[in-house]
């Protein structure tokens, strides 16, 4: 939950179809569906700042597709989440 906002993301190998589901506070749903199969590559990119006053590490796990631009669909502060997630 993040900021009164539900995100779910579901992989449904048996129809292909990978969507991405964000419901707001308001209960307004808001859905984009994207084809298993145009799927490239899933990764895992550290980012943020690790300094003396200043942590703003994080991880985001994000798809690269055949013809639309990459998408990020998780963004934790927990490394092995992110892990679990590209698994």
């Amino acid at each position: 939950m993040h900021a009164g906002k539900v995100e779910a993301t579901l992989f449904d190998k048996q129809s292909g179809i990978l969507s991405k589901t964000k419901t707001s506070i308001f209960c307004k749903k808001t859905s984009t569906e994207w084809a298993i199969d145009q799927i490239n590559n899933v990764r895992v990119f550290k980012r943020g700042h690790d300094g003396i006053q200043v942590m703003t590490i994080h991880y985001e796990v994000q798809l690269d597709f055949e013809r639309i631009p990459c998408h990020t669909i998780l963004q934790t502060k927990d490394k092995e989440k992110a892990i679990k997630q590209l698994l």
